[in-house]
């Protein structure tokens, strides 16, 4: 327990926390007649120290902690886009030549209300939660606050965004930031030596069954700070709930710290976090497309896997398995992924696919189910893949086309007339390109002939669908199932299961998976897997099972079943602050696996800020494949210990 009271300034904060409690502190002093003051915690909501919701005065403009402005301030967290439009009016007021006296008086506005500048930019600023709108051009301050009683940024804010107006600028927002707004906090595994760790699954029940579960996501336990030193991050109660669920989270917050003291757990905090999935328009540019070379008959590990009626969506490859026919002792080869990566879209106008689609998903897809070779073609690469490497393909060619110097030349070459070397070397690096550009759409265009003009992988064999079952390793709790395993069609073929990884930054190691690990990863253990999203990631074994929370329809009416998952964590906060996130939107089916390439699980999903991963575990995950296939002996394709698993 602290000395004395926190400030809430210094406290970990996160851009998609909705509330907080910290740890508990010592109140006030001690003195003769109060030997023992009773512990009290510092609450933060909707990031305001006052532990009130802030709310937009009558001009729209807003304040908390760390943050302040308007007349429109986006939901956080937000991006930043730098790339402002020329056509837009003003723009040489506020980017061009005539910037410099505009900025300069602006800086003056600030110092003079002791606000002092860091950073100003405009800017268009827009929230991750929607990518589709059209970013709100501001004028973005960064200056250092130190406490939240300092000097309002509203008044301040107020004065710029009414100077800016008095210049002609009517379009703009104002906002004010510490940069530490901006900055997430580490989220690292608890310890043994922690007081909650050999209590949690207890604490975690009863949480569950004491809070209302509408809205909440997951229940978690982890070391959260903003020190890189995982021992001065105190453990934290990390709830990620729907954005979407409009309703006041205090409560659940105080019934969660009532929980804590009531055990004597002070030194655990509490944090509510919006836990949608991000948008980032730089992470989904990078992310379309892939290198033409993918296109093989052999799909690699990570390669992007999707149903075939699903244009817009993608899970992974995870890799490679042999499942033992147990009728006449031959090894056949599957690509595994998870099933919610394979199911087609519930909106077949056949009530009879329909409901075979809902039976797959409540009870798993059998070896001898006469619907799944009509209904469960699987595509690798996915169709969005194919199409946006193919569309980014015709653009280069467009582009490289269209330059004034190929053209030039291409009008003196039909002319017949005289090309001046300087010209044309700079076409003949345009056509190389072209060339280059023209090979890859030829090759992935073969590619598709091969597979009836498609990239038709095969067709689901087994699948687990979405199943709560029993735990292997604690079977009073239930974990989450699902996997499936894709037959491989005619025309395409087996891959290797070879990938490259980098336990640390000084060394690259490439290898092929050898087996499956039935044991549970080891405390803190370093873990990797290679997904469609995020490529190759290292990561940390988190530990604490977090508790996902399932719903179920029973008598048409919805129950709330808690489940226990595995956790993986990011193992480096600055690649995190960088970009580099653990698991995102299409990673899920990836193995996971150690740096001897034993797999201990699969991933089948994360958190919206993508530096959790959860997955099923090795040992859940071959008895289930078990029980839905009746096979008895699994391994890893070209695996170096066989047979394995049975």
């Amino acid at each position: 327990m602290t000395a004395l009271m926190p400030n809430p300034l210094f406290c970990p904060f996160s851009t998609t926390e909705i509330c907080h409690a910290s740890t508990a502190f010592q109140s006030r002093p001690r003195t003769l007649f109060h030997k023992n003051p009773p512990p009290a915690r510092a609450r933060r909501s909707e990031g305001s120290s006052t532990d009130t919701t802030p709310t937009p005065d009558a001009e729209g403009f807003v304040e908390s902690d760390l943050r302040a402005g308007g007349p429109t301030l986006c939901e956080s967290p937000c991006e930043t886009i730098r790339n402002i439009p020329t056509s837009l009016e003003n723009y040489d007021r506020f980017l061009g030549p005539g910037s410099f006296q505009l900025m300069t008086k602006l800086n003056d506005i600030c110092r003079n209300d002791n606000v002092r500048p860091d950073h100003m930019e405009f800017c268009g600023r827009r929230s991750m939660y929607e990518p589709n709108q059209h970013p709100v051009l501001t004028l973005r301050v960064v200056a250092k606050r130190n406490v939240p009683s300092q000097t309002s940024w509203t008044v301040v804010s107020r004065k710029l965004y009414h100077y800016l107006r008095g210049e002609g600028i009517t379009n703009a927002s104002v906002e004010i930031m510490d940069a530490k707004f901006e900055q997430s906090p580490g989220i690292y595994a608890c310890v043994p030596s922690d007081r909650i760790f050999p209590i949690w699954k207890q604490v975690a029940l009863q949480i569950f069954h004491q809070i209302d579960c509408r809205g909440v996501f997951t229940i978690g336990c982890f070391r959260i700070g903003n020190d890189n030193d995982r021992s001065k991050c105190p453990p934290t109660i990390l709830l990620g709930v729907d954005r979407a669920v409009k309703r006041n989270w205090k409560p659940v917050r105080d019934t969660i710290v009532t929980i804590l003291d009531n055990r004597g757990l002070f030194n655990v905090a509490v944090t509510i976090r919006k836990d949608n999935r991000l948008a980032r328009a730089n992470q989904i540019r990078s992310r379309e497309g892939i290198p033409a070379a993918d296109c093989r008959d052999d799909p690699n590990i990570g390669t992007s896997l999707s149903p075939s009626d699903r244009e817009y969506e993608h899970g992974t490859l995870g890799g490679w398995v042999e499942v033992r026919n147990p009728e006449n002792g031959n090894w056949v080869a599957f690509a595994i992924t998870c099933a919610h990566c394979c199911f087609p879209e519930e909106s077949s106008d056949s009530p009879e696919d329909l409901k075979a689609v809902q039976h797959w998903k409540q009870q798993g897809v059998r070896v001898g189910d006469n619907h799944k070779k009509r209904l469960l073609p699987v595509d690798s690469p996915s169709y969005r893949d194919v199409k946006s490497t193919l569309d980014r393909l015709a653009d280069h060619i467009k582009e490289s086309k269209s330059d004034d110097n190929y053209q030039e030349v291409e009008r003196i070459r039909a002319e017949d007339g005289f090309v001046m070397p300087f010209l044309k070397s700079k076409w003949q690096m345009a056509v190389n390109e072209i060339a280059g550009y023209e090979k890859d759409r030829h090759n992935i265009k073969k590619f598709l002939n091969k597979n009836e003009a498609s990239s038709r992988l095969g067709t689901v064999f087994a699948a687990s669908g979405f199943r709560e079952v029993s735990s292997t390793d604690d079977p009073n709790v239930l974990s989450l199932r699902d996997w499936a395993l894709v037959r491989i069609s005619p025309t395409r073929s087996v891959g290797n299961n070879r990938v490259t990884i980098e336990p640390n930054r000084q060394n690259k190691r490439t290898m092929l998976l050898n087996d499956f690990k039935p044991d549970l990863p080891k405390l803190g253990q370093q873990l990797f897997k290679v997904g469609r999203a995020t490529g190759t990631t290292n990561g940390t074994y988190g530990n604490l099972k977090s508790c996902r929370i399932a719903t179920r329809t029973v008598d048409g009416n919805e129950e709330y079943v808690p489940t226990f998952e595995h956790v993986m964590l990011a193992d480096d906060k600055e690649l995190i602050r960088q970009g580099t996130h653990v698991v995102a939107q299409g990673d899920s089916g990836s193995l996971v696996f150690d740096k001897t390439g034993s797999v201990l699980g699969i991933i089948f999903g994360g958190n919206g800020t993508e530096n959790i991963g959860y997955f099923t575990a090795t040992r859940d995950l071959i008895s289930d494949i078990k029980h839905i296939t009746g096979a008895q002996e699994i391994r890893i394709h070209g695996g170096s210990n066989q047979p394995q698993i049975s």
